[in-house]
């Protein structure tokens, strides 16, 4: 059954945004990321005006990204991959090659952010998602700060999430959860 036969067409689709991923390169967004908002996407719960960001060290241009998103998505997504569906999202999905660490990059990634939101019409509404190891957390969170990514104004948002590990403990089968972020404003 697709997310589309359910009662998730009652859900109004999301707000305008861009969905930035840090890591993008890597096993979780090909896994889980890619493949949820493929779902999303086919129960058409993400708006026309909404772009993914992959971000990564790899050398790659959106034609590629889109093309390494797209060997590995039959696999996640297995029966339910629709062809029509992975059309409309992989049209959404940019890549800009980063180095996290670095602060002048952050400045690329602002007007990078800038040409998606005229493209697409995100409205300069960012979600950004750190599929990378926790420890460069309060090292991307900081460099977002400085390059004014973090700043909210009365016409946008910013979001950030992040996927940490936690310990299997009573009631709790082990592996990882998803948990909030602080939000910055």
């Amino acid at each position: 059954m697709s997310l589309t036969q359910s009662n998730y067409t009652q859900t109004p689709a999301a707000l305008p945004n861009a969905m930035v991923i840090f890591g993008a390169g890597g096993d979780l967004t090909k896994r889980k990321l890619i493949p949820a908002l493929l779902h999303l996407c086919d129960a058409r719960l993400l708006p026309d005006s909404f772009a993914v960001l992959g971000l990564d060290r790899l050398e790659l241009d959106d034609d590629s990204f889109r093309d390494l998103m797209g060997e590995h998505i039959r696999d996640h997504v297995g029966a339910a991959f629709d062809q029509a569906v992975w059309e409309r999202l992989v049209e959404r999905l940019h890549y800009m090659q980063i180095d996290m660490l670095e602060g002048t990059d952050y400045g690329r990634l602002r007007e990078r952010l800038s040409e998606i939101d005229v493209q697409r019409g995100t409205e300069g509404n960012y979600l950004f998602y750190m599929a990378i190891p926790p420890s460069l957390f309060p090292r991307v969170t900081s460099r977002l700060g400085e390059a004014g990514l973090l700043r909210e104004t009365e016409n946008d948002w910013r979001r950030v999430r992040r996927r940490e590990a936690v310990r299997a403990g009573p009631g709790i089968r082990g592996g990882t959860q998803p948990r909030a972020a602080p939000q910055y404003g």
